[in-house]
């Protein structure tokens, strides 16, 4: 459902850029802020209905009356946003709304948030010192939207970038006679004119072309770089899956139940035969009761739905209302469901009471039979179910388990992260960096760009000019920013060289890792000439770490010693109390602003933390299928031995043993847990190993997994099944063979 509010929602699409060197591949979201200005001035007039977003900063301040508000979500926008994307005015209009310089939109919670209750119409902000306009407040947008906005700025009509400056979220709008191949070939047209002509002239080694997406497609697209957080189609997949098992089981328990009670009903069918009852009017009277039942069951889950459904948005961060799902589309779904599931659940019970024979039903030789081969396949999908949820359960918590253990290179524990406010003069960050040196709980502490603490996932991407294989090319290589004391602060080692220190740290020297070295093809590292913003050279080498998640293998990367680039402060601590007398330096020297710090190792979790949600329903749901199997089962053979209860007092006066009567009772299920068993192995394996393909580094796969869940669920089964037969076999035989 996401995006569909927008009345152009067919019509509309994102333009991408999918970038290639000898360095890195992938596509990233955004493009150059020039794509949509030439599009504009050089090609048709259907084409020019197109618009960028572009990221204010991460964390911008706002002034308002002296007061500071930190706004996420702020946005450069063009005019044509109003054209392509829907967005409703609750104050002023779309007309010229971004037209002018320094204007700005507002959604009404952040206008709330700034104004209070003072209507925000034509007053004035302040935004790193540019005095903006209010010229229109909207609408807050839905929670299913991909890209959230709490405000808007007019683009400065001067900003202009190169072809490799990848800032704008763009999109356009295809007009009913234009076709997607039309946009796809005027992309083209603008690399080959426009973008290859410049990455061939600065000697860049790199290609691009241009991708569209559809609006539909945008959320859950999630390998893009550059992009807002994405959806997660395999587990949408993975939990509608999961659902239709778990009420397949239900069914199939419904369906052997009703089966294995049919002896219960005998009477009553063959008496209704009697009177002229026919078949079709038996099969009737079934769906109705297996409707009816169906439906109880639908208004217990609705119930359970509004208590449940908060304790989801919870554990899953997300924000489903209840009442959202009262959609026509979601009523119609459920309808379907319910007509279906009652159906189909009753359709084998009802043909098979209805086909009872009369006569054989009133003169009492009417018996049960358990060696229907239906009933025996229905339980076996129930074993393999639960086996398969089991062993998915357990070897996606030792890959997770593998990640938090594995040796990342480098020092997660201990570490403080303070963040900057980006505009904070970079003088009053080094007073605060020199009086928390000075605390007796803090070791080191150091100053780092955007994205470059381990784990960030937005790691910088810049152009250097590098010797390779006796020539000067220009590479897109990873890099952060960092201080003389960054590798103390993390213990990341230095394998040759010098480290950063106040005397050689500038934007011209630079450290990289091993697999830098190892790309470049260099024997002697010490010295080589690297150019970036000023030609520089190598001073050091570090051990390879993993700068980003366990997802990333190890990519080349270079540390440039660059501090005025602040965003973010590391702290090594030594002691616990050293986060308050943090707090303290820090309200003295930082103005009021709001002191936000987490722990290193936290942070890197938090990779994983989709993944770990993942597992916790996994195992929810392993637990419910096996209660569900376990409870089928159980309910089975109670029925079973309650009808066969003079069968085992006969054998027990004839001599038979709790244990024979224990084992003919179960030998079927031991057979049926080994078939499941059988099924649900190479299903399990196969799955999760294709979700551990998200990995570049895994866990073997343990065999014992396989062992212990087939045992663990025979054991269960057994006990559900061997209960009932115990009990009856421990019985005096006498009382089950008095009424003969």
């Amino acid at each position: 459902t996401f995006d569909r509010h927008n009345a152009n929602y067919e019509a509309i699409r994102r333009i991408t850029t999918n970038v290639v060197s000898n360095d890195f591949f992938g596509t990233t979201a955004t493009t150059s802020l020039n794509l949509a200005t030439t599009i504009q001035q050089h090609f048709p007039a259907k084409f020019r209905t197109i618009a960028r977003y572009i990221p204010y900063g991460a964390n911008p301040k706002i002034i308002h009356e002296n007061k500071i508000h930190r706004i996420e979500h702020l946005y450069l926008a063009d005019q044509a946003v109003f054209d392509i994307f829907s967005y409703r005015f609750i104050e002023g209009n779309a007309a010229g709304a971004l037209t002018g310089a320094n204007q700005a939109i507002l959604t009404e919670r952040t206008a709330e948030r700034i104004f209070g209750s003072v209507p925000a119409f034509g007053k004035t902000i302040a935004i790193d010192d540019v005095r903006y306009e209010i010229t229109g407040i909207i609408e807050n947008l839905p929670s299913n939207s991909d890209l959230p906005v709490n405000g808007l700025l007019s683009i400065n009509s001067k900003m202009r970038g190169d072809w490799t400056d990848w800032k704008a979220y763009t999109y356009t709008l295809l007009d009913s006679k234009t076709e997607s191949s039309e946009l796809t070939d005027v992309l083209r047209q603008v690399n080959d004119k426009y973008v290859l002509p410049y990455l061939k002239e600065s000697n860049a080694d790199v290609q691009t072309n241009f991708e569209v997406q559809t609006l539909k497609d945008i959320h859950f697209t999630n390998d893009l770089h550059n992009d807002t957080p994405k959806g997660n189609r395999t587990y949408v997949y993975f939990l509608s899956v999961v659902g239709m098992l778990l009420l397949l089981i239900a069914c199939f328990n419904y369906v052997n139940l009703s089966v294995a009670r049919s002896l219960e009903r005998g009477v009553e069918v063959g008496v209704r035969k009697v009177f002229g009852a026919h078949k079709a009017q038996l099969v009737r009277q079934c769906m109705v009761e297996s409707l009816m039942m169906t439906g109880f069951a639908l208004v217990i889950a609705v119930g359970l739905l509004t208590v449940l459904v908060p304790l989801l948005n919870g554990f899953t961060n997300q924000r489903i209302a209840v009442f959202s799902l009262l959609r026509w589309e979601m009523l119609a779904v459920v309808l379907g469901l319910l007509g279906l599931v009652g159906i189909l659940s009753a359709i084998y019970p009802a043909l098979y009471l209805a086909s009872f024979d009369p006569g054989k039903i009133l003169k009492g030789k009417l018996a049960f039979s358990g060696r229907g081969s239906l009933k025996n396949t229905l339980v076996v999908i129930q074993f393999a179910v639960s086996i398969g949820m089991m062993i998915g359960t357990r070897l996606v918590s030792d890959q997770l388990n593998y990640l938090k253990d594995k040796d990342i290179g480098f020092g997660r524990k201990n570490v403080v992260i303070l963040k900057l406010p980006e505009d904070v003069p970079y003088r009053r960050v080094t007073v605060l960096k020199n009086e928390l040196e000075h605390l007796g709980s803090v070791e080191k502490v150091s100053i780092v760009g955007f994205g470059s603490k381990p784990g960030s996932g937005d790691t910088e991407k810049e152009f250097f000019l590098v010797e390779q294989n006796n020539r000067r090319v220009k590479k897109t290589i990873n890099c952060i920013f960092v201080d003389e004391n960054f590798l103390d602060v993390l213990k990341i080692r230095l394998t040759e060289g010098t480290a950063f220190t106040e005397k050689n740290i500038s934007s011209g020297s630079f450290i990289v890792n091993e697999t830098f070295v190892k790309r470049m093809g260099w024997k002697n590292p010490i010295g080589k000439k690297i150019g970036w913003r000023e030609e520089g050279e190598v001073i050091g080498v570090v051990k390879d770490y993993h700068y980003q998640s366990l997802y990333n293998k190890i990519e080349p990367l270079v540390l440039i010693g660059y501090s005025p680039i602040s965003k973010e402060m590391l702290v090594r601590i030594n002691h616990p109390r050293g986060i308050a007398l943090i707090q303290e330096k820090w309200n003295g020297i930082m103005n009021g602003e709001v002191f936000d710090f987490s722990f290193l190792d936290e942070n890197l979790d938090l990779q994983y933390r989709n993944d770990e949600k993942m597992l916790n329903l996994f195992a929810w749901f392993s637990l419910m299928t096996s209660l569900l199997a376990f409870i089928g089962i159980f309910a089975l053979s109670y029925l079973q031995v309650q009808q066969r209860t003079k069968e085992i007092g006969i054998r027990k006066v004839l001599g038979a043993s709790t244990a024979d009567l224990l084992y003919l009772f179960t030998k079927k299920i031991l057979v049926s847990v080994l078939i499941a068993f059988l099924i649900a192995t190479p299903l399990a394996a196969c799955l999760v190993n294709t979700w551990s393909q998200n990995f570049v580094y895994r866990k073997e796969i343990s065999s014992w997994v396989f062992a212990f869940s087939g045992c663990l669920m025979l054991l269960l089964a057994l006990a559900a099944s061997g209960s009932s037969v115990f009990r009856a076999a421990n019985r005096n035989p006498a009382k089950a063979l008095r009424n003969e």
